[in-house]
């Protein structure tokens, strides 16, 4: 027989598998225990109090005890009548202050709204203002930030110096304007002695130096050194020269000098003949971009130089290697069977060098002795790249 039964209060169940005669006493049984289950429950509801109902006051303890004590809603009190407040014999306008032991009384006589005090009456007053810099002077301990503007004035109206010092407030740098008018910048040993002066511009004579002590002759000029004589050089105009000198322990001696009448020197007035009388200086080559071989077609190449070329060169360069001749290797582009033969013609003005491929005795344009055996060979155009070069 298969015992089933409900989920919650285990009453028995009939099951399909079991027989009849099983089934029907496991109803009988499960009818009698609902039917004492339902007693029990209507004889616990018998006991419970309705949803809706109420209860006096006098019904719930200890509330009408609780009541008694609380004030009204609507109510006020005096400040006299606080327990601990006192305010008697209190004039007009007087304040209230918390006496000792916590009650609120009568405060002391105000002080009148124009008064005074010592610096000493005012607490921490005198620690605060020594901690302060007097106007005359005084040291910094810590980073000082200027947002605008710092004038830092001299006793003559126009003398301005900065000092940067170590902790023992040794010099070790100055900078500023000088009564003379000059813009310095100074530099000092660990004693605070001077080493050099890293540079100086004078406003008046429109001299700036850097690196070096002292004034040196010229209109203007640079000095530049470390501080060590021997290791100064300087740049300077004078006359209308202009003058790169090396100084040798003594004085400055030119190294290389440009003069009035546009020639280059070194030394003591040695001309080193870099142009030949009033010419300009020798203008770089001219090297043109690599051109493409076509047979009896032309080209025109603007050269640069400014004046008409005294030498005009051509030259090939193997882009393809091709009998012996190896891929950056250059040959010169020359006339082969004599005038009028196989070749490039140039021609050239001060602003171009022209030019046109010729190649008469075909099939193609140049023609070169074999690398290895010297043999007549043609050159294929599409191998070789034509450059001109032009010298002034």
């Amino acid at each position: 027989m298969v015992a089933n039964t409900t989920l919650n209060r285990n009453y028995p169940l009939p099951d399909a598998a079991n027989k009849v005669n099983e089934d029907v006493q496991r109803l009988i049984d499960a009818f009698a225990a609902i039917d004492g289950d339902v007693a029990a429950l209507l004889a616990a509801l018998a006991t419970k109090a309705a949803v809706g109902h109420g209860h006096a006051i006098a019904d719930i303890t200890g509330l009408a005890t609780a009541l008694d004590g609380k004030a009204a809603v609507a109510h006020n009190h005096t400040l006299a009548g606080l327990s601990d407040v006192s305010i008697a014999g209190a004039p007009v306008g007087r304040p209230l202050t918390t006496q000792a032991g916590g009650q609120i009384g009568i405060g002391g006589e105000p002080a009148p709204k124009e008064h005074a005090h010592e610096i000493s009456n005012v607490t921490g007053l005198v620690a605060a203002l020594a901690a302060l810099l007097p106007l005359a002077g005084g040291v910094l301990s810590g980073p000082l930030a200027v947002k605008d503007t710092l004038d830092v004035r001299g006793a003559d109206g126009g003398f301005r110096i900065y000092r940067i010092s170590n902790e023992a407030g040794i010099r070790r740098w100055e900078f500023g304007t000088d009564t003379d008018g000059n813009f310095f910048l100074h530099r000092f040993d660990a004693a605070g002695n001077p080493l050099a002066r890293v540079f100086r511009g004078n406003y008046a004579t429109g001299v700036f130096e850097v690196g070096t002590i002292g004034t040196e002759i010229g209109q203007a000029h640079i000095v530049i050194g470390d501080g060590v004589q021997e290791a100064r050089w300087m740049l300077k105009t004078g006359g209308y020269n202009l003058t790169f000198a090396r100084h040798n322990g003594t004085d400055y001696v030119d190294a290389f000098r440009m003069g009035l009448d546009g020639e280059l020197y070194t030394g003591a007035g040695v001309h080193k003949f870099l142009h030949e009388g009033n010419a300009p200086l020798r203008r770089p080559p001219y090297k043109s971009p690599e051109q493409v071989i076509t047979p009896g077609g032309p080209f025109t190449l603007a050269h640069g130089l400014g004046v008409e070329p005294q030498v005009v060169a051509a030259e090939l360069i193997c882009k393809t290697a091709e009998h012996g001749f190896l891929v950056g290797e250059t040959i010169p582009a020359q006339w082969i069977d004599g005038i009028g033969g196989n070749g490039v013609q140039l021609a050239w003005t001060a602003t171009d060098v022209v030019g046109r491929y010729s190649y008469p005795y075909g099939p193609t344009v140049f023609k070169a002795g074999h690398k290895d055996t010297g043999i007549h060979v043609n050159l294929t155009d599409a191998n070789w790249r034509l450059v001109v070069r032009a010298f002034a």
